[in-house]
């Protein structure tokens, strides 16, 4: 059984069928993406997963519970973390605080959550998740005078510094210079081998076939196909639906 499963999940709004019946399974340390055009429902797909949308049938699991509909905050709880197409950073707060702040689970404001102490051991984290993101620079900065592929990598950070079992990543490199998308593939291979493992939306192909170990690929709502890179490269579905050739 996967770390993460779901089964049959189906989710419309009025008359659009936005995603139909799709299954997918998550093995543990393993790197998953799931692909397709615009409207597809790729990120509909992960919000019924995280909690975010409620699915109108189906289920998903992780680590063996059926978490379908749970709230997002019991899930985050249970060690699946999620990244979002357009970046949320706590606004008014300098980087160090946000991967402070990011390890607590609390429903304080940014502002009150500030004024409890942190630990030690809450210190340390949040030092070496600088360390390992490369952004020491930019300790003090606040989050608003990053770049935005710094806020994009930041925002990778937040969902790692709670070490989450499964995280997914809706979009990561949209949007990112090169250079950066380079080393967001490289934390997230060395993120891999601490154990964590990921699920990924993207659109960017040479990014997705070269770091998934499996890709889904969704049309329309359906999944289409599922396999490894060389093996959609390969399918004619996908390369008529998706690749354009």
């Amino acid at each position: 059984m996967g770390i993460l499963q779901a089964r049959g999940i189906s989710k419309a709004f009025g008359g659009l069928q936005a995603v139909d019946g799709v299954d997918f399974e998550v093995e543990p340390a393993e790197i998953v993406g799931i692909i397709g055009p615009n409207g597809s429902g790729k990120t509909t797909l992960c919000n019924c997963v995280m909690g975010l949308l409620r699915p109108d049938s189906g289920t998903v699991c992780f680590r063996g519970q059926d978490i379908t509909g749970l709230p997002p905050y019991q899930i985050s709880r249970l060690g699946l973390r999620k990244t979002f197409q357009l970046v949320h950073l706590f606004p008014n707060m300098t980087v160090f605080e946000c991967l402070l702040l990011g390890q607590q689970e609390t429903h304080l404001s940014g502002f009150s959550a500030r004024l409890r102490p942190h630990s030690p051991d809450e210190v340390r984290i949040a030092i070496n998740m600088l360390e390992f993101l490369g952004l020491q620079g930019v300790r003090d900065h606040l989050t608003d005078s990053l770049s935005y592929g710094q806020q994009k990598l930041l925002e990778f950070g937040l969902a790692l510094v709670a070490s989450p079992t499964v995280v997914i990543l809706d979009e990561p490199v949209a949007g990112v210079n090169p250079t950066m998308a380079v080393h967001l593939r490289d934390r997230i291979l060395e993120a891999r081998k601490r154990g964590t493992t990921f699920l990924i939306v993207e659109h960017e192909m040479a990014f997705v076939m070269g770091l998934c170990d499996r890709i889904v690929v969704l049309n329309q709502g359906r999944k289409i196909c599922e396999g490894t890179p060389d093996q959609i490269r390969r399918n004619e579905e996908v390369v008529e639906v998706y690749l354009g050739v």
